[in-house]
């Protein structure tokens, strides 16, 4: 499905890991960060990395103060 609509998909996983986030706790807070390694490599194969960036900080500039959500992602890269 990614193959087919890349961006249709990365628009969804974006709703999704917001969704995840907005629910808290760290079980969904691992789901969020499973999806969003999801989009970066999705957008890394499309070679829209330096969207992936941009959307990336700012992704962590919204949720600066969840501290448990910000350990899970050290394992993220941007």
């Amino acid at each position: 499905m990614s193959g087919q609509y890349p961006r249709e998909i990365v628009e969804l996983y974006w709703r999704e890991t917001a969704s995840y986030v907005k629910l808290g706790k760290e079980t969904n807070y691992a789901r969020a960060v499973g999806v969003l390694k999801e989009i970066r490599q999705i957008m890394k194969s499309n070679r829209w990395t330096d969207e992936w960036k941009t959307r990336y900080q700012a992704f962590l500039e919204e949720h600066r103060r969840k501290k448990l959500l910000l350990r899970l992602l050290e394992g993220v890269k941007a």
